[in-house]
């Protein structure tokens, strides 16, 4: 991460259509995963890169972490459920979520610059909403969501 080995971390490895997840630890880690271009997602920290990987290595994932920011702010207190996708290599990978029982502001931060997709669902007991935000941070930005 930022240069330095991580340890104790869960990453998730997405190709064209396969699935794999591995623990790191001291900086190594162990996926069976056919060679190819892999989509890594770090979810505990929201960082996301791309990675070829090879029978013959060495395979190694540089992560980079972000300092922008979205404030989502509730027009109403409900049950609200928002995603958030980061567009990376021409596809949507999901980066974080965020689950709220009030109307109060919530913030996902250490994002990297880049096109984001926001879903947000609310169920209250006076109405439900689907809502799909496109939105683009820069490097350092805090940017505010009205849902």
């Amino acid at each position: 991460m930022d240069g330095k080995p991580l340890d104790n971390a869960y990453l998730n490895f997405q190709g064209n259509r396969n699935y794999y997840s591995s623990l790191v630890y001291d900086g190594k880690f162990e996926v069976q995963a056919k060679p190819g271009k892999y989509t890594v997602t770090y979810p505990e920290i929201k960082v996301i890169a791309i990675v070829e990987l090879s029978e013959s290595g060495p395979n190694k994932i540089n992560f980079k972490s972000g300092n922008s920011t979205f404030e989502f702010i509730f027009p109403v207190e409900g049950n609200w459920n928002v995603s958030l996708s980061r567009k990376i290599d021409n596809k949507n990978v999901h980066i974080a979520s965020l689950n709220t029982i009030d109307n109060d502001n919530r913030k996902i931060t250490k994002l990297s610059e880049g096109e984001y997709s926001i879903y947000a669902y609310c169920r209250s007991k006076d109405f439900r909403t689907n809502i799909t935000v496109k939105s683009t941070l820069k490097s350092g930005e805090t940017k505010k969501i009205k849902l």
